[in-house]
């Protein structure tokens, strides 16, 4: 009996190490599995894309409240609306003082800006401009210099002495941004659509 308690006790630790460890391996992987399910949930917007649009985003005001109620008075407002593109980007075909420029409409910028190709087809001389203004962009800071649009027109919708800035760098488009948006009576971003109120 001595003998073969002596054989096999050796044999005994090393199987229960043995099933420890596949039992730490296991949940070790399954914690793993479980972290990368919960980041995926967490971030699946950027991972995947926006999801089917919670409600039509709430009417955006971009006026005061004396120019909304305004608006509200009237029996109708003017509407333009425009469409997103593959890119999801949307974008507008203008006529600015005779000069055909198309624009991305961008809440996320402040003000309009042109490119210096666009301004230069609109028929303002660069070299006579000076880029007084700094903007803080993605690639760094950029300088620009004003000027006023005398009439921009979208479809129906025709706005005048619009303040304007000339990108000195080269942009790729050229934006109309909140600076354009607050001057309506209103903006809806709905299903893919931008809507504009007048």
């Amino acid at each position: 009996m001595s003998k073969r308690w002596e054989q096999t006790a050796p044999g005994r630790p090393a199987f229960v190490v043995s099933v420890l460890g596949w039992v730490v391996r296991q949940v070790a992987l399954w914690s793993i599995v479980a972290g990368i399910g919960f980041a995926a949930y967490t971030y699946r917007d950027v991972l995947f894309g926006p999801q089917a649009p919670r409600e039509s985003e709430e009417r955006r005001t971009a006026k005061q409240p004396a120019k909304a109620s305004r608006k509200a008075s009237r029996p109708a407002s003017r509407a333009l609306t425009i469409r997103a593109s593959a890119g999801g980007h949307f974008v507008v075909e203008a006529d600015v003082d005779g000069a055909d420029i198309r624009f991305m409409v961008d809440t996320g910028a402040t003000e309009v800006v042109l490119t210096p190709e666009d301004a230069a087809r609109i028929g303002f001389d660069l070299r006579a401009r000076h880029f007084t203004r700094q903007f803080n962009t993605a690639g760094g800071v950029v300088r620009a210099a004003p000027v006023t649009l005398r009439r921009l027109r979208i479809g129906q919708l025709v706005l005048r002495d619009v303040e304007a800035w000339v990108n000195e760098a080269p942009l790729f488009v050229s934006l109309l941004g909140m600076s354009f948006l607050k001057r309506l009576d209103g903006y809806e971003v709905e299903d893919g659509k931008l809507i504009l109120y007048w």
